[in-house]
C-alpha cells in the first residue's frame, strides 16, 4: 500500500466522502511547503506549549514549557545552520519569530504569564 492508498481510503477528514470514498465535492487548498510556513508552524505550536494558545485539538490551555523550550531551541539552531543563507524577509520573519517566544518563554518561566 502506498500513501496515496492510504490517503485515498482515509478520505481528507471534511466529510464530503460517502462509504466508497466517492462524492468529494470540493477542492482543498494544500498548504504550500516553504519556510514561512515551517517557522510559522513552529511559532504556533510553541505558543501552545507556553499556554498562549489553546490546543486546537482539546480546546484547552495545555502548557508544556519543556516542549516549547525545545521548538525555541530547533528555531535557534536553524537560524545558526541557516545564516547568511535565508533571504532578508526570511530572515527577518525568523528573528522577529524568536525575539516574541524568547520573551513569552522567560515570562512565563519567571511566573509573569502572558506578554
Amino acid at each position: 500500500m502506498s500513501m496515496g492508498d492510504i490517503n485515498k481510503d482515509a478520505g481528507c477528514g471534511c466529510g464530503h466522502h460517502s462509504e466508497d470514498g466517492h462524492g468529494h465535492e470540493h477542492d482543498h487548498d494544500e498548504i504550500e511547503v516553504n519556510f514561512f510556513n515551517y517557522i510559522a508552524s513552529m511559532g504556533y505550536q510553541s505558543m501552545i506549549f507556553l499556554g498562549e494558545v489553546p490546543n486546537p485539538i482539546t480546546g484547552k490551555v495545555e502548557p508544556n514549557v519543556r516542549q516549547a523550550k525545545f521548538l525555541i531551541d530547533t528555531m535557534l539552531m536553524i537560524r545558526e545552520k541557516t545564516r547568511n543563507n535565508l533571504s532578508d524577509p526570511e530572515d527577518q520573519f525568523l528573528a522577529g519569530t524568536l525575539n516574541e517566544l524568547q520573551a513569552k518563554y522567560v515570562a512565563v518561566t519567571n511566573g509573569n504569564g502572558s506578554v
